[in-house]
């Protein structure tokens, strides 16, 4: 994503235009230098294309001054975007560019992860894990703030249910902090949310999401392409099934795909546009679960990140090399 960023104002000085604007100077989509796979128009964050809006302001403000940082940190890593990382390092993104340092995976600190998810559900959700054999359970959560439409809603039931996998479903019926005031059965309707409870566990609370990926149980994450979520499942080892639902969730979904870690059907396009149907759900999921290929990639990823991550890792030797450099210049 950094690498469209710090690209975009390139792309605004070769417009001729007076007033540049991304919905016209991106066109049917982005090359950048470097990168081998071009971004679509499709998968550019949906606010950048809409004119005069407050986010396509910011970004591009922010964008043209990437050459004046000092350096910039990513939360990510050479074996999950080497690519990328060398294609900013060598200048080929924008010339100029300060050195960009993958300093991943870093994860979210467990006192607040702690404080907000081991009330609640956590205990009871632990012990449903634990009846269940390794790997045979689908982890399903689109983050603690996108919403799913009602209009969904039924069909992701019947795709979890057909799959034939047991799974945990994290079920968020309204964006954003809004209490949840109706209930998942008003939706699905007694029968189907019968079928539910026989192969699931539903959930409409926060949850501690790094110990429920790292749980023997668990054998594949469907979730909305967040990064923070790819990397929480790429720490644990964890096949991924992407389903961006806005902002730079295509982006990040294409980052899955490349490196090997998931999958990312491109065709279900964002979570607003349009009802994927049961059954194309149903049989992504059994293509998560049943890949060995996708499963060996994932437990490679996750021992290349917490090569990185720990001690002697490329994220300490950055950090130690930044800090004598700075200390030559107090």
């Amino acid at each position: 994503m950094f690498s469209f960023f710090a690209h975009l104002h390139v792309l605004a000085a070769s417009d001729p235009s007076s007033q540049p604007h991304p919905s016209s100077f991106i066109g049917d989509g982005v090359k950048i230098p470097g990168i081998a796979s071009p971004i679509p128009r499709s998968s550019v964050p949906p606010l950048l294309l809409q004119p005069n809006s407050l986010f396509e302001s910011i970004f591009m403000e922010d964008s043209a001054k990437v050459t004046k940082l000092n350096g910039v940190f990513i939360n990510s890593f050479e074996e999950m975007e080497g690519e990328a990382l060398a294609a900013l390092n060598e200048g080929k993104v924008v010339k100029g560019l300060p050195p960009v340092y993958g300093v991943g995976p870093l994860m979210t600190c467990e006192f607040e992860e702690v404080e907000q998810g081991k009330g609640g559900c956590m205990g009871s959700v632990l012990e449903w894990l634990d009846e269940k054999s390794e790997g045979s359970v689908v982890y399903v959560c689109f983050g603690n703030r996108t919403a799913t439409r009602r209009e969904q809603i039924k069909d992701m039931a019947l795709g979890l249910t057909e799959s034939g996998y047991s799974f945990l479903w994290v079920v968020k019926l309204k964006g954003g902090d809004k209490e949840e005031e109706e209930g998942l059965e008003d939706v699905l309707g007694s029968k189907l949310m019968s079928k539910v409870k026989e192969k699931g566990m539903v959930v409409k609370e926060y949850v501690y999401q790094m110990e429920i990926l790292g749980h023997p149980a668990v054998g594949g994450f469907v979730n909305h392409g967040g990064w923070n979520s790819i990397i929480e499942c790429v720490w644990q080892g964890v096949p991924i099934l992407s389903w961006a639902q806005g902002g730079d969730q295509k982006i990040a979904s294409e980052a899955v795909r490349i490196s090997g870690v998931g999958i990312w059907p491109q065709e279900w396009g964002w979570g607003s546009e349009h009802v994927v149907n049961g059954k194309e759900i149903a049989d992504r999921i059994k293509e998560m679960m049943e890949n060995e290929s996708l499963r060996v990639k994932a437990k490679e990823m996750k021992k290349a990140a917490r090569n990185a991550a720990g001690v002697g890792g490329r994220c300490e030797v950055i950090v130690k090399k930044l800090i004598e450099e700075w200390k030559k210049n107090v």
